[in-house]
């Protein structure tokens, strides 16, 4: 109970609506394919509740901090830079999602040669740790664990401890969905 904040549908970004459904009795490893009416139906019970329908990183963190949330929706490294801080706050990692990013090289690019060998050098073991420890952001080579130490696993999503938790965000159900999503979120807004 109490005030939250989750992600808007707008600003760039989509509704947390993985979120929703699971409030809705959804397991984790049945999210997808989303029913969207369902999800928006769930986010409804909520929404008096939320103070703020966040639109950048870190305003769910100036949230906390402020006190006008005691529970958001937000990207672990900005809770992490938080906790870094020594605020109170804790990262529930139950039932969160694994959301993915890429690297790409544009077709025709004039450094093609140049940026595959850098894709081959940011995944090596050693460079995924040292990325982590910047930034507790999941590593792609699992190799990467035994360089890391156990106190930083701890807040790194990918950890052994912490990947068995989440489930993963559907990129394939947001490109064929997004933009009927953000259609329902901008009639729910003004509902």
């Amino acid at each position: 109970p109490g005030p939250r904040s989750t992600e808007a549908g707008s600003g760039g970004l989509v509704p947390f609506l993985e979120a929703a459904v699971i409030a809705a009795g959804t397991p984790k490893d049945e999210v997808y394919p989303m029913d969207i009416e369902r999800a928006f139906d769930s986010l409804s019970e909520i929404r008096d509740d939320v103070v703020k329908f966040w639109e950048t990183g870190q305003q769910p963190a100036q949230l906390l901090s402020d006190k006008e949330a005691v529970m958001v929706h937000a990207w672990n490294g900005r809770m992490a830079d938080l906790q870094s801080q020594e605020a109170p706050v804790d990262i529930q990692w139950n039932e969160g999602m694994l959301a993915t990013d890429v690297w790409a090289i544009p077709k025709g690019a004039p450094n093609a040669e140049n940026a595959q060998k850098f894709a081959a050098f940011i995944t090596l073991p050693e460079a995924q740790a040292r990325l982590v420890m910047l930034i507790p952001y999941g590593y792609v080579n699992n190799r990467s664990t035994e360089l890391i130490p156990s106190e930083r696993l701890a807040i790194i999503p990918t950890s052994p401890e912490v990947r068995p938790l989440l489930f993963d965000r559907s990129e394939e159900w947001w490109v064929e969905n997004r933009q009927a999503v953000l259609d329902r979120w901008n009639e729910w807004v003004l509902e």
